[in-house]
């Protein structure tokens, strides 16, 4: 390839007839630049007129001064003037190349060889003649389409801006500053550009660069702050670059670049300072921005059909009202004892402290990961690709992220307060009030961790370790009457009761957390919105459709969780055995460290709720049955995958009700340490020495029953060959909305089920009967649950098949047709 620039004695000294001279001068000030070449050019150049050979002329002053021409019309105007796919081309101006260098750019761009002649044409040391020119014999110019690469978009640009990159202004320090307003029509610049004039390339006496230009100028700009070889966007005359060791640089895309922004995000700065420019381009395009999230909002819920909106609030309210109202009827009314009322105060602040620690854990780990925004699609790939502080672009989502936080944490804590003051002195609406105060403290502690993590790129490692070890020091606070790091939160819960002024400190500190987190949005990560952008629009739909297990796997991609590359343990092959519970047992081998913590977590929240139903809070056993039934998905791990793949499945020669049963054994290596966390749980919420003996002997059976509920959800999923798809699209919408529904909840029943038996040992404890023969019942119940389930999974696929056959035979029978075996 032709260098760049080449100089006049390089021309003289290697005749080339494959070599075109090519005069392309043009000025802003309106001369003609034909005028000039006829006056004078070098001998046996050709012409190439800016406006028309290389522009588009075809389309409207709005796009632009000089559009690139379409790869049709370029191609035409270079063969007529006798440019071939094989000519060398040799470009040269008055102005130092300013103008030359947009051919040589173009035919570069194309693979063709072309150069700029080093000096102006007052300096050409060879012959110079006047006219019209030499004729010119039309060559053949192929087609070729502009490339993507090397051209600057809309998108490109603002994408460059966003993340610091520099985009360069290559006109003249008095258009950069809109002062020259009748040769821009809209004066001004680019909000954010760099002045970078390209004149200051230019040699003394007008000269073109020589093959190593000053870089000065460029220094100045501010693209040597950047990594290597970081690519430049600019627009203008912008042709020098590469020569001053800044890599290749992009060209506007079809029309000005500047016109582009304008038509797009509003009106230009006004001519002024600098300052001046950027507070009203950062003005105007904040306004734009705003006005594009609420055009986006109002058609989204423009598609929104209002009977299908009040049907799900109508649900919600209905689902939502009576399980609050179950509930108080659960707890009760009557009020605790003195004992049992100091007790909780005693002691209840340091263990609603333990949920403040697990908030704010699961928010710092969700800041490491990406969290805890989570934007659509619109707006990662066009909002946040605005020329606007990323800060500014993201403030709105992130205090209606807040909001949302916020309102959650009122609502649940307002709940559970009325309901604690159904059983503790003191007025419901006072107990309301502290629970929604602890609720709002606790929210505004978990959004600010998210962010200040997310800000500061903290490492899930460190997130993790940090939230583990204030976690477990709170536990240790609850469980041992000590100061902890969460207590003063959890006391908030109790201010329905009584009200320690120093709480508010809690408050206080939350409060700051979260305008830390706030002021920090700015450093938010494109690429964790991108990612978690599409999944948690999966998410949603998941929730919507009631599937909770693909709710369980989207969280774990969303959290980038993976299996390790290396086991914890390497079981060896010895050939014994069956091979599908070896090969279970390599997967879960193979678990995180995050899910091993998790399934901890739900086990300890497991043992606590049931030990919390056996001393009388008799609703806490439906959060047992959720944390069982959550433990069932989180375990299961085996029976999950050979669910997700059933075209496997289907080519084993072995039954598929067999390979799930056999997958049931494995997870059984999770379960077992799983019960001796929720049985030291629940010694923790007990405080009992004579219930050392019922805990041992239930909490495996406990574990294992829960988990039943997620061993149900899971097999459902399975796909079912023998329903048909046009019978159950033809149901109606009541039989349909009822099969979604027992479809979600029937498992959780079967886990309600399995966790029930501790309250065999409540009832022998009031009747004064032994705890331990008690707990011995409730095992045999657990047992009933589990072989029931695993009886369930075997025989469901059978049972199901002699069923349809059934139905068939009936809808088959037909009065004179013969019964089967020739009677009649």
């Amino acid at each position: 390839m032709i260098p760049p620039i080449v100089s006049a004695a390089h021309v003289l000294a290697a005749p080339d007839p494959r070599r075109v001279l090519v005069d392309v001068r043009w000025y802003l000030d309106g001369r003609s630049g034909r005028a000039a070449y006829e006056a004078g050019h070098i001998a046996g150049a050709v012409f190439a007129d800016v406006d028309t050979d290389l522009s588009a002329t075809d389309l409207p002053d709005t796009e632009g001064r000089h559009p690139l021409p379409s790869p049709a019309a370029f191609a035409a105007a270079m063969s007529r003037l006798g440019i071939g796919d094989d000519t060398v081309v040799v470009a040269y101006d008055d102005s130092g190349g300013l103008t030359a260098g947009r051919l040589v750019v173009m035919l570069r761009m194309l693979g063709c060889q072309a150069a700029l002649l080093g000096g102006s044409v007052q300096h050409w040391p060879g012959a110079i003649e006047a006219g019209s020119g030499p004729a010119i014999r039309p060559a053949c110019f192929t087609a070729r389409p502009w490339p993507a690469d090397r051209l600057a978009t809309v998108e490109a640009t603002v994408a460059h801006a966003a993340a610091g990159m520099p985009v360069l202004d290559a006109r003249s320090a008095e258009r950069y500053g809109g002062a020259l307003t009748l040769v821009d029509k809209r004066p001004g610049h680019i909000p954010g550009a760099v002045s970078s004039p390209s004149a200051s390339l230019v040699g003394a006496a007008g000269r073109a660069p020589g093959r190593r230009p000053p870089r000065r100028p460029l220094r100045r700009a501010g693209p040597d702050r950047g990594p290597p070889g970081r690519r430049l966007l600019r627009f203008g005359r912008q042709r020098l670059r590469q020569r001053a060791g800044h890599g290749t640089p992009r060209a506007p895309a079809g029309a000005a670049l500047r016109r582009q922004l304008v038509r797009v995000f509003g009106r230009p700065a006004a001519p002024g300072s600098a300052g001046t420019l950027m507070a009203a381009a950062l003005a105007t395009e904040t306004a734009a921005l705003y006005d594009l999230r609420r055009t986006r909002k109002r058609r989204r819920l423009g598609d929104i059909e209002w009977f299908d909106s009040a049907y799900r609030v109508y649900l919600a309210a209905l689902f939502g009202g009576g399980g609050v109202l179950w509930l108080s009827s659960a707890i009760g009314s009557g009020q605790l004892s003195a004992a049992t009322a100091r007790s909780v105060a005693d002691h209840g602040p340091a263990w609603l402290g333990i949920v403040a620690a697990v908030a704010v854990m699961i928010g710092a780990r969700s800041g490491a990961q990406g969290g805890p925004l989570a934007l659509e699609a619109a707006d990662v790939s066009m909002v946040m690709l605005a020329p606007v502080e990323r800060g500014v672009a993201l403030r709105r989502p992130a205090v209606q992220r807040l909001r949302s936080a916020l309102g959650l944490g009122v609502l649940a804590g307002a709940v559970a307060g009325q309901l604690a003051g159904r059983r503790l002195p003191g007025s419901a609406p006072a107990w309301a009030a502290g629970g929604a105060l602890l609720g709002l403290t606790v929210g505004l502690a978990w959004y600010g961790a998210a962010l200040v993590a997310h800000g500061i790129r903290a490492k899930l490692a460190v997130t993790t370790a940090v939230g583990l070890a204030l976690l477990g020091w709170q536990v240790a606070a609850a469980a041992d009457d000590v100061p902890g790091p969460y207590t003063v939160v959890g006391s908030l819960g109790l201010w329905g009761w009584r009200q320690h002024p120093v709480d508010l400190v809690a408050v206080v500190v939350a409060v700051g957390l979260a305008v830390a987190g706030l002021a920090s949005v700015g450093r938010t990560s494109l690429e964790a919105l991108a990612r978690r952008s599409s999944l948690v629009a999966q998410l949603r739909f998941a929730v919507t459709m009631q599937d909770l297990r693909t709710v369980v796997l989207l969280r774990r991609q969303l959290n980038q969780e993976h299996s390790r590359t290396r086991p914890w343990v390497r079981l060896r092959y010895s050939g014994r055995g069956d091979p599908v519970i070896r090969r279970g047992l390599r997967g879960l081998a193979r678990t995180p460290l995050t899910r091993f913590v998790r399934i901890a977590a739900i086990a300890a929240v497991l043992g606590a709720a049931v030990a919390g139903a056996g001393r009388g809070a008799t609703a806490l056993v439906v959060v047992a049955a959720l944390a069982g039934f959550l433990l069932g998905l989180e375990t299961m791990e085996p029976l999950s995958q050979e669910i997700d793949q059933p075209n496997y499945t289907d080519s084993f020669p072995v039954a598929r009700a067999s390979l799930l049963v056999r997958h049931l054994v494995p997870p059984v290596v999770l379960l077992v340490p799983a019960a001796a966390v929720a049985a030291a749980a629940a010694l923790a919420v007990l405080r009992r020495a004579d219930m050392v003996a019922p805990v041992a002997i239930l909490a495996l059976p406990v574990a294992l029953a829960g988990a039943c509920g997620g061993v149900v959800s899971i097999v459902r999923d399975a796909p079912d060959p023998l329903s048909s798809q046009s019978q159950q699209a033809f149901l109606p919408p009541e039989m349909a909305g009822f099969q979604t529904t027992m479809r979600l909840l029937f498992p959780v029943v079967v886990s309600v089920i399995g966790v029930s038996a501790p309250l065999f040992v409540r009832s022998a404890v009031i009747h004064g009967e032994s705890p331990v023969t008690a707990a011995l019942r409730g095992c045999a119940g657990c047992v009933l649950v589990i072989g029931g389930t695993v009886t369930w999974v075997r025989y469901r696929d059978r049972v199901r098949a002699r069923f349809r056959q059934f139905l068939d035979e009936g809808k088959n029978y037909h009065p004179n047709r013969p019964l089967p075996g020739g009677s009649s």
